[in-house]
């Protein structure tokens, strides 16, 4: 839309950019999202608006559900990290993608949550998370530190790393749980 084409092709051409995002084939989740946010998706009639959102959060829970128990897996370029980074470029409210994340009791989403944590360590500490991106959208980046500082985030880290059996995801959840812990205080 700012290089080529006009709301009508993005309309035509987003149901395949949508696929090829969920197959780790678009290179780019922040430019797509913001695509959608500059293309004003939310105005969009009610059938596309929902089919746009209902998308966004089967995509999202599939991604906090991605199950890998190799632990350098889990910092190869987390995808979650990086598509909630995205979902705030396009979504103005990121509570229903947070609610998603409380409500998945796995250990996926759990280890996701650590992962998440301690990427944006250095920025918590200054209230903010990593990224450029976030820095352009103020508000979802506040809501989502406030979210993790509730104290419900810390908790379910160290639930987590008690029960876990394998030392080094015990030990990364600890770090998250203490990082959440320090930055809170």
């Amino acid at each position: 839309m700012t290089t080529w084409g006009n709301e009508a092709d993005f309309k035509h051409f987003l149901p395949r950019l949508l696929e090829l995002l969920t197959q780790e084939a678009f290179g780019d989740v922040h430019l797509l999202m913001g695509k959608l946010a500059y293309g004003h998706w939310w105005s969009w009639p009610d059938s596309e608006y929902q089919a746009v959102q209902a998308f966004l959060q089967a995509w999202w829970d599939s991604l906090l559900r991605h199950e890998d128990e190799d632990i350098a897996e889990w910092w190869n370029g987390s995808e979650v990290v990086s598509a909630l980074e995205g979902i705030a470029q396009a979504e103005r409210d990121l509570t229903p993608y947070l609610r998603q994340w409380d409500e998945l009791e796995t250990p996926s989403a759990v280890q996701q949550l650590a992962v998440f944590v301690l990427s944006n360590a250095e920025a918590l500490v200054r209230g903010q998370l990593s990224g450029v991106s976030w820095e352009h959208r103020t508000p979802q980046a506040l809501q989502v530190v406030h979210w993790l500082l509730t104290g419900q985030q810390q908790a379910r880290l160290e639930a987590a790393a008690r029960d876990q059996r394998h030392q080094p995801q015990r030990e990364m959840l600890e770090r998250a749980a203490s990082t959440l812990s320090v930055v809170a205080s």
